[in-house]
């Protein structure tokens, strides 16, 4: 399947909402450690989190190589914006 510059785009965009989501969810279930919600609760969370990306991804996958590729390179810069925030929040 060929994949126009235009879907690459979407789906660069797809990869960073993924990973701007993920990340929130992350920050979310760190923010809940101290509650003492137990570890159960970030067993969970943490499957909950990687499934959820797993599946996108999946599904993103079989738009071809190319929109995945973009796509992670999309999960990367968000993982990056984040971590930005994080460290200036602290």
């Amino acid at each position: 399947m060929i994949v126009t510059a235009a879907r690459l785009s979407v789906f660069g965009i797809l990869g960073i909402a993924l990973g701007l989501v993920y990340f929130h969810a992350l920050r979310r279930s760190i923010e809940g450690y101290p509650a003492q919600r137990g570890w159960l609760f970030a067993a969970l969370a943490a499957l909950a989190r990687l499934a959820a990306a797993a599946t996108a991804l999946a599904l993103i996958a079989r738009a071809g190589a190319g929109a995945l590729l973009v796509a992670f390179l999309g999960f990367l810069t968000a993982r990056a914006l984040s971590l930005r925030r994080a460290t200036k929040a602290a």
